[in-house]
């Protein structure tokens, strides 16, 4: 279950809270795109895995670190929308950021097939999520 901004503002953390407790075999998710220095985007982290989720989504044009948590981290890669024309152009520096930080996932726009495919490619045991189909 992907959790973001939308969703927490309608429900606010206290109801995140309450669906995580009330459904803990899902894999939650935490769809905030993380974009900071390491000491933000690590104390961030521990605070969301200690409010039960699996996982959170972060942005790799910050630079690599690797994160002392349990839970998996995913990078951001590539996005969809038209104007997201930042990550197609950097796109092999972004993969190459995914691999030295050791991601469990990646994001890659699902209207991209062709990054996709080089994603698979050249990160052949990282899981990819590809969000916006119908977007």
């Amino acid at each position: 279950m992907k959790v973001g901004f939308p969703i927490t503002l309608s429900l606010g953390f206290d109801g995140i809270r309450e669906l995580i407790r009330d459904f803990p075999d899902y894999y939650w998710i935490a769809d905030y795109k993380l974009a900071d220095i390491p000491e933000v985007v690590h104390y961030v982290l521990k605070g969301l895995e200690q409010e039960g989720f699996d996982a959170s989504i972060i942005h790799l044009f910050t630079g690599h670190r690797r994160y002392d948590v349990r839970m998996e981290l995913i990078g951001v890669a590539a996005m969809s929308h038209p104007e997201a024309k930042f990550f197609r152009g950097n796109f092999e520096k972004l993969l190459d950021e995914a691999e030295l930080l050791g991601v469990d996932g990646i994001v890659v726009g699902a209207t991209r097939p062709e990054m996709i495919r080089e994603a698979r490619r050249r990160l052949p045991n990282v899981r990819i999520f590809s969000p916006g189909v119908g977007a």
